[in-house]
């Protein structure tokens, strides 16, 4: 099976020549075009959207949204002190503040904490990848409806 990864070729155009006088197939050839692998761009899902506004406010939407730009490719949100002063500086709000819209999302199931300074962002509101890594991440994802909250099925639940 091809690795999904891989650029898929498609045949777009397929030129036959023939002899008029005989009807002999004399060749084919066949132009093919690449498609370029998908771009690792953040995916927000406008059904996760919809989920945030429902749960959180505006602010911590776009915090959330600015949060996303520091995501590794693995789901992962790194925010150690500096970047959030910085980013607070970009939403011209306090670190303070700032710190409170990143605790509600991750009270929403929104970030999952990982450690400290560190969030899994819940890959049916956002990803960054391909489909299929996309697919796999939401694997390791569980929903405990105890608590109402989305958990990493390989991170221990300290709260």
């Amino acid at each position: 099976m091809p690795s999904p990864h891989k650029n898929p070729r498609k045949v777009v155009k397929n030129v036959r020549t023939v002899d008029k006088m005989t009807g002999e197939v004399l060749g084919d050839e066949f132009a093919t075009i690449g498609y370029a692998a998908e771009a690792n761009y953040v995916k927000f899902y406008a059904e996760g959207i919809k989920q945030m506004l429902l749960m959180v406010s505006p602010n911590c939407v776009t915090a959330f949204i600015l949060a996303c730009t520091k995501m590794t490719y693995d789901g992962d949100v790194l925010l150690p002190a500096q970047i959030r002063r910085e980013m607070a500086i970009e939403l011209r709000i306090k670190p303070a503040t700032f710190n409170g819209y990143i605790d509600r999302l991750s009270y929403a199931g929104i970030l999952i904490k990982r450690g400290v300074n560190c969030y899994i962002v819940n890959p049916f509101i956002a990803a960054k990848g391909a489909w299929v890594d996309i697919m796999r991440k939401r694997e390791d994802i569980e929903y405990n409806a105890a608590r109402g909250r989305y958990f990493h099925k390989g991170i221990r639940d300290f709260y």
